[in-house]
């Protein structure tokens, strides 16, 4: 079981080498690393994660009206630490997906390709895979598999 957060920063690091899903770990409010290294241009929109920050489930997720997903993990340390992961779809972003998430991350003109190449290294994943990483990860971090 993991209880410091520099051996649960090695781990965010090395698993995302294998997904490719980017990574927030949040103690309360506060994001204090994430995976990949990234601006403010692509920390996820506030609108999205602050359910996920105030839900008490140990796994929760919400998916926004054109598809995107974000799934959170709730970790023991840091306290009261969440663990996010996403945009991830299902399917490749349409011209349509990308105008929406532009106006969700507040991106800029001049920003618009380095936003797309930030989306574009993400793989395409469902809802259930997606869920069953954190699932996985879950029992990674706590040795065990209860939601609870």
């Amino acid at each position: 079981v993991m209880r410091d957060s520099y051996n649960l920063m090695d781990f965010i690091k090395m698993y995302y080498l294998d997904s490719n899903i980017p990574m927030y770990l949040f103690e309360g409010e506060t994001c204090i690393f994430c995976m990949p290294e990234q601006t403010d241009l692509t920390y996820p929109p506030e609108k999205y994660i602050e359910g996920l920050l105030d839900s008490e489930k140990r796994i929760s997720y919400c998916t926004t009206k054109y598809g995107i997903v974000f799934c959170s993990l709730k970790v023991d340390y840091p306290e009261n630490g969440k663990l996010i992961f996403g945009p991830v779809t299902n399917i490749p972003y349409t011209e349509s997906d990308l105008l929406q998430l532009y106006r969700d991350y507040t991106v800029p003109n001049h920003d618009r390709a380095d936003f797309n190449r930030f989306l574009h290294q993400i793989p395409c994943v469902s809802l259930n895979s997606l869920l069953k990483k954190c699932l996985f990860l879950n029992y990674c971090l706590h040795s065990f598999l209860s939601l609870s």
